[in-house]
């Protein structure tokens, strides 16, 4: 007892910084989620769409459309990607062929969903579904919203092939790999680019002053205009009413600049993803009822950017004996630990209050590792989730001092006989 409560001890802690890149054995939930709600939204683009109409256009309406960014290069890098430079050599594919790749796309991604063969589904979903991709954006579309699900089904055709629940195999919570973590860390490295460049591209384009040139209060206008008739892009009026200000711009365009430029911190502050993720969710939700671009389901996507292995993750609770207090409260805790994932010891020598070790080394102390533990018990779910929410998270951590007596572990404690409370303490001396 004494060596491992000098060996966590001396551990550096760093409750604030997680870097999410470094390989670790990890349990497999985290990736399961990946593979389900890939597969599944996938399944439902391609179920909700008739790529077929794309078989009825001439030959001369797949020049892409030119804008500011395309006119640098003659033919736009996806032409390569998306093999759409095949059809510089064969003649484009009629409506029958295209919606046997669509259909494609919707038997690998079911398939893929039910665990069958999951890596083989995923190549070929990715595959068609580039390139099916490639035509819409070759012919009408500067940006298409299944990009991030693109992104996912690549990550999943490179991932092993034993990372994937599979059907008919006895897939544990309680396994840990490192095939279950890189894939991880590729799939959130990939969506904190996506974001963090879409906002390093608005400085290039605009500038730093974007945010306050932005005029949303002009498209609001406009798109209550065309919300009238149906031939129009889709726009919702009665949320557009409510950016008519031009400080719907001054406020909610610089909240939106600085969570882009900030999203790959996803990889590095545990803390800040409820906050970027939440900002990302709103603003693709008014940019669908304001412009009718749809980017609305990337937020099911963006859900993966949280640590979900941490509700399976396993780890030790050190508390300071000499804290009555927080003794007693983290002996209720034990008895909500109803899935086993920690093991609780008491100890005089810690220089803290409390601390939570995870099983990959991770050393929270205090009020960060009530946040750790609060993680895996589900009845402090809320109060885990209320943490993270900013501001909030200050009177959350006043109620954990409280609670927890954090700051007094090194004050020596003693009971107090008491008919009122079951358990009372106080200062001994």
């Amino acid at each position: 007892m004494s060596n491992e409560t000098n060996a966590i001890s001396s551990t550096p802690l760093r409750p604030g910084f997680d870097f999410l890149g470094i390989i670790r054995n990890s349990p497999p939930l985290h990736f399961y989620l990946l593979q389900f709600i890939a597969f599944s939204y996938l399944l439902f683009r391609f179920l909700s769409r008739d790529f077929s109409v794309y078989g009825l256009l001439p030959e001369d309406a797949f020049n892409y459309p030119r804008t500011f960014g395309m006119e640098l290069w003659p033919i736009p890098l996806l032409h390569l990607t998306t093999f759409q430079f095949i059809y510089d050599i064969i003649p484009r594919p009629n409506q029958p062929v295209i919606l046997t790749m669509q259909f494609c796309v919707i038997g690998a991604s079911g398939t893929g969903l039910l665990g069958i063969r999951p890596k083989l589904c995923a190549i070929v979903a990715f595959a068609f579904a580039m390139h099916l991709t490639g035509m819409v954006q070759a012919s009408n579309a500067e940006i298409e919203g299944g990009t991030l699900a693109l992104c996912a089904i690549l990550v999943l055709a490179l991932s092993p092939s034993t990372a994937f629940y599979r059907w008919g195999h006895n897939c544990r919570l309680s396994q840990r790999n490192t095939a279950f973590h890189w894939p991880v860390f590729l799939f959130l490295m990939i969506v904190g680019c996506f974001y963090s460049l879409a906002g390093l591209n608005k400085v290039i384009d605009v500038g730093p002053h974007w945010p306050f040139v932005a005029h949303l209060e002009h498209l609001a206008t406009y798109s209550i205009e065309t919300s009238l008739f149906t031939i129009n892009r889709y726009s919702n009026a009665e949320v557009a009413a409510w950016f008519t200000s031009p400080w719907t711009s001054y406020i909610g365009g610089p909240v939106t600049f600085v969570a882009e430029l900030g999203f790959i911190l996803i990889l590095f502050r545990p803390r800040w993803r409820l906050s970027l993720v939440a900002t990302m969710c709103i603003f693709h939700g008014l940019v669908y009822y304001l412009a009718g671009i749809n980017f609305v389901g990337s937020g099911f996507l963006l859900l993966l950017c949280f640590d979900w292995n941490m509700l399976v993750r396993r780890g030790t609770v050190l508390v300071n004996s000499t804290n009555g207090p927080c003794s007693d409260a983290i002996g209720r805790i034990e008895r909500m630990d109803r899935w086993g994932l920690m093991t609780f010891e008491e100890s005089p020598e810690i220089d803290c209050d409390l601390i939570f070790r995870d099983e990959n080394g991770m050393t929270y102390s205090d009020v960060a590792a009530i946040e750790q533990i609060a993680a895996r018990c589900p009845r402090l779910w809320a109060m885990s989730l209320l943490s993270r929410v900013p501001l909030v998270h200050l009177l959350v951590h006043m109620r954990f001092k409280r609670q927890f007596a954090i700051g007094a572990g090194r004050k020596q404690y003693e009971s107090v006989d008491d008919d009122n409370t079951a358990d009372s303490w106080r200062l001994a001396g």
